[in-house]
């Protein structure tokens, strides 16, 4: 799984400027995203692909302090849910029917 460039144009308005350093591209961080969420992977065990993993670390920490991550997350889920996810979908990402009846897709 990853993000498509095409996908990517649509979120990178919500985006932060980049500042610093730019070791890794936003397009690359937020694929690196993807794959340690589907692969459950760890920080050390990163894939060079995606760049230094304790670049990919400090940005995640600074966009969780900065509330990047939960904005993108709640923009990301009103999209999907408004355009209406094929059946079954829902249930695949929450794992179980009890916890996609009881998860309102927005984060905290």
């Amino acid at each position: 799984m990853h993000i498509s460039r095409a996908q990517f144009k649509l979120l990178q308005p919500l985006l932060p400027k980049p500042r610093g350093s730019r070791r890794i591209s936003h397009y690359r961080f937020l694929n690196a995203l993807v794959f340690m969420a589907s692969n459950c992977c760890k920080w050390r065990s990163w894939p060079n692909r995606f760049g230094p993993w304790h670049t990919v670390y400090m940005r995640v920490y600074r966009w969780a302090e900065f509330e990047v991550l939960s904005h993108l997350q709640q923009e990301c889920l009103s999209c999907w849910w408004s355009l209406g996810p094929e059946p079954g979908l829902r249930q695949r990402l929450w794992g179980s029917e009890k916890m996609a009846s009881n998860h309102n897709g927005l984060p905290g």
